[in-house]
């Protein structure tokens, strides 16, 4: 099988750059498994699972790996920093995956995430062996990028641009503009994915062009049989024509531990046009809360990414990654064709 070499799948001894990202409520162990299977590299999100929840999906993905009980889990899992700061669940999550060797943890979106790296490196180094867990930092800017490399000298860095699905600063640059900005600002970088509104493979081949290893390509895979989307909200994907940011779906859930300035990008639906029309904030909640009860996406949230148009289809995992690797060969093949002598 052919293998596209970039840092980022020489890193992670993989097939293609394509990495399926920690989506809360959507990337469970089975979905991470069949992403690795099909020569990518796809993430668990722990979310507001408890530690035996998320224990039994890492086991079901080591499973689906065929991978022997101590041997390393060839995919990540995903923390908010700001969830793990409150203690409890979370950081027994984190521990759950420290102690099944994923290969990989994925941090984003809180005030000090410093801590956590330093918990998982401290964790590490208490290990009977040198076993290394490799630790992928999200950054919506320049700033935070340089203090992920310099200060925690991250491993992988996550570019995540304002066309991003789910949460990411409200004030994040476009992502080829953010992407090419710490390209230029930062010398010794570690491997870059690119972030936000990509779902084919020509978009992935472009981030490559532009100086990314790899690409997170999320909104694509909630159209999965093994997304945990309900079907409802596959059908909803599967139905738009694009996606918004906004607080709203956070303020109705009561998920307000965000960091300043992070919002969710959705697919707009009656809540944002309640707002709109003046419904008062209590009613908002209990509309939601009740549409949510009914799995009824007209109200309830679906998280997704502004490439949410180019989502058409559920397709498995595994098929879908090989899919989007062949596209990113045939687009980087069509784009050397350009140069020539003539």
């Amino acid at each position: 099988m052919q293998r596209i070499y970039t840092a980022l799948t020489d890193l992670l001894g993989i097939n293609a750059p394509i990495v399926a990202p920690p989506m809360a409520f959507a990337s469970g162990g089975r979905l991470a498994a069949q992403v690795t299977l099909g020569g990518g590299f796809g993430f668990a999100a722990s979310g507001l699972s408890d530690a035996a929840s998320f224990a039994r999906e890492l086991d079901e993905a080591r499973s689906v790996l065929s991978t022997p009980h101590e041997a390393p889990l060839q995919l990540g899992a995903g923390y908010l920093g700001w969830m793990l700061d409150q203690g409890g669940n979370p950081v027994d999550c984190l521990h759950v995956a420290l102690e099944r060797r994923v290969s990989s943890i994925w941090l984003s979106f809180g005030d000090d995430l410093g801590k956590w790296v330093e918990h998982i490196r401290q964790y590490d180094q208490s290990r009977k062996d040198t076993y290394r867990t490799l630790i992928w930092i999200l950054v919506n800017s320049v700033a935070e990028a340089e203090v992920a490399i310099k200060q925690w000298k991250a491993d992988v860095l996550v570019v995540q641009g304002i066309e991003a699905g789910g949460h990411g600063q409200s004030q994040a640059l476009p992502l080829v503009t953010l992407l090419s900005l710490i390209k230029q600002s930062l010398p010794d970088l570690p491997p870059l994915v690119a972030a936000g509104g990509l779902a084919n493979g020509a978009q992935v081949a472009a981030m490559l062009v532009l100086g990314a290893s790899g690409a997170a390509v999320g909104t694509r895979f909630l159209a999965t049989p093994e997304s945990t989307y309900t079907i409802n909200q596959k059908n909803a994907v599967l139905a738009a024509t694009h996606s918004v940011r906004t607080h709203l779906f956070d303020q109705v859930r009561g998920t307000v531990g965000w960091p300043l300035g992070v919002d969710g990008r959705a697919i707009p639906n009656q809540t944002l046009e309640d707002e709109a029309s003046g419904v008062e904030p209590e009613e908002l909640k209990k509309r939601f809360v009740e549409a949510v009860k009914k799995d009824d996406t007209s109200r309830s949230v679906v998280w997704s990414g502004a490439s949410v148009g180019l989502v058409h289809e559920i397709s498995g995992a595994e098929a879908l990654t090989r899919e989007i690797g062949m596209e990113i060969m045939m687009h980087l093949r069509q784009a050397s064709n350009m140069i020539t002598d003539k």
